[in-house]
C-alpha cells in the first residue's frame, strides 16, 4: 500500500488541496481526500490521529489511512456511514456541500458523555474538481480555535456567556464547568438557557454542531 498521507512524496494531491488539508490541521479538523467510491487518496495529520483521539469512529481505526489494508473510508457508526453514502450520492447528482453527524455518545446536559465514548462528530463533504471529494470531520469536543472572541462577534454574547458556551462544548459535566468558571451550578444553568435562546439550539450537542461551523 503506497503512503496515502498528504505529506508523502508520491502523492498526486494538487497544491490547493494540500494547503486546505494543512489549514484543517491548524483547526484540529480531520481532512480526507476521497474519490466517489470513498477510496482515500490523501489525508492530513489530524485524520491520521483519529485512531487515538476518537477510537471507534472509523472502521479499522486501529490503522492510519496510510497503513490501512483497505483504503476505502468507512465510518463505524452506521448512521454516520449512511450519511456519507447519501452525501456522496447527492454530490454525484450535482448538489452542493453535504453535512451529516454521528449519532453516538451525545453529551448529557449535566454529566457529559458516557465513560469511554468518543465525542460526537460532524462531517461535511464537498466536490473537489471532477472526480475527487473533500471530507472534513470535526470532533465536537471543544477544540475550536479563538472560540470566545468569535462567539461575541458573531452572536453578540457577553464575555461571561461566551466563556460558558466555550465550556459547554467540552466533554466536562456541568458541576466541573461551574467550578472551572467560579460560578454556581444555578448560575451556569441560567447562562446556558440564555445562550441556547440566543443561538437557537436546544442541547449541548446542538450547540457544538453549530459552533464548530463558525466562520
Amino acid at each position: 500500500m503506497p503512503d496515502r498521507s498528504v505529506r508523502g512524496d508520491g502523492t498526486a494531491v494538487a497544491d490547493g488541496v494540500r494547503l486546505v488539508l494543512d489549514l484543517l490541521d491548524g483547526q484540529h479538523r480531520a481532512g480526507f481526500l476521497i474519490d466517489p467510491a470513498s477510496t482515500v487518496c490523501a489525508c492530513n495529520r489530524t485524520a491520521e490521529g483519529l485512531a487515538r483521539s476518537a477510537p471507534g469512529l472509523l472502521a479499522g481505526s486501529d490503522k492510519t489511512c496510510a497503513e490501512a489494508s483497505a483504503p476505502r473510508l468507512e465510518f463505524a457508526d452506521p448512521a454516520m456511514q449512511r450519511g456519507l453514502v447519501r452525501a456522496l450520492a447527492e454530490l454525484a447528482r450535482g448538489a452542493g456541500p453535504q453535512a451529516f453527524a454521528a449519532s453516538t455518545a451525545q453529551a448529557d446536559e449535566r454529566t457529559g458523555p458516557l465513560p469511554g465514548a468518543h465525542p460526537p462528530a460532524l462531517a461535511e463533504v464537498r466536490r473537489v474538481g471532477r472526480d475527487m471529494r473533500l471530507l472534513v470531520v470535526t470532533l465536537l469536543d471543544g477544540h475550536i480555535p479563538a472560540l470566545e472572541g468569535r462567539l461575541r462577534l458573531v452572536f453578540g454574547l457577553t464575555a461571561r456567556e461566551a466563556a460558558v458556551a466555550a465550556e459547554l462544548v467540552s466533554d466536562a459535566g456541568e458541576e466541573t464547568i461551574a467550578i472551572r468558571l467560579g460560578i454556581s451550578p444555578n448560575t451556569l444553568r441560567s447562562h446556558r438557557k440564555t445562550i441556547y435562546a440566543k443561538l437557537g439550539v436546544g442541547s449541548r450537542a446542538g450547540l457544538a454542531a453549530l459552533l464548530c461551523r463558525l466562520p
